[in-house]
């Protein structure tokens, strides 16, 4: 995701079971919860979760708050989250001046955005992921071909505005099924 320097933001995350199935009721407080994140340049720091910064939305989806001041520094912003039993969640958020510019700037084709999507498990980014963008819900088909992270857990598309369908896979692991809107 794309935000701009120095305002709060509601991220999503996803807690799903080893099958991929969504679980509701993890509240803020909940034994084997925790949420941490890394600034650009920073090392890994815990975000402490409080009912004001934690919402659940459904269907195994909650949302956590980082404020303007852990949002303040440009570059890409990490976070994950882990929950005794329930399989790891990791986001990104690419924190820019201006992230419509910086898009425009990088030359791209015109109505796409270069779009970084960041693998991480228990806390550290994973090599040799395959990650791929659907354009539906079955997960059948495929908009670019898939890619592979990089050292940095990172693998990187070049994506029309929209909603997406994400499939992750990593060697031994059930694959990780997620939704994105990318803007």
């Amino acid at each position: 995701m794309n935000y701009t320097v120095g305002q709060s933001a509601w991220l999503p995350v996803l807690i799903q079971d080893s099958s991929g199935n969504g679980i509701t009721g993890i509240a803020y407080n909940a034994t084997g919860l925790s949420v941490k994140y890394c600034v650009p340049g920073g090392t890994a720091q815990t975000l402490a979760l409080t009912s004001s910064n934690w919402q659940e939305v459904g269907r195994g989806m909650y949302l956590v708050l980082f404020t303007s001041t852990v949002l303040s520094t440009l570059g890409t912003f990490l976070y994950w989250v882990t929950c005794t039993g329930y399989l790891d969640y990791q986001g990104w958020l690419n924190i820019s001046p201006d992230f419509e510019a910086i898009a425009m700037a990088s030359g791209d084709e015109v109505g796409t955005v270069a779009w970084t999507h960041v693998v991480m498990k228990n806390g550290s980014p994973v090599e040799g992921a395959t990650v791929s963008y659907y354009s539906d819900a079955g997960r059948t088909e495929l908009v670019p071909p898939a890619v592979t992270t990089d050292a940095n857990g990172a693998a990187t598309f070049l994506l029309a505005p929209g909603h997406y369908w994400v499939k992750v896979s990593i060697a031994g692991d059930p694959d990780r099924l997620g939704e994105e809107d990318v803007h």
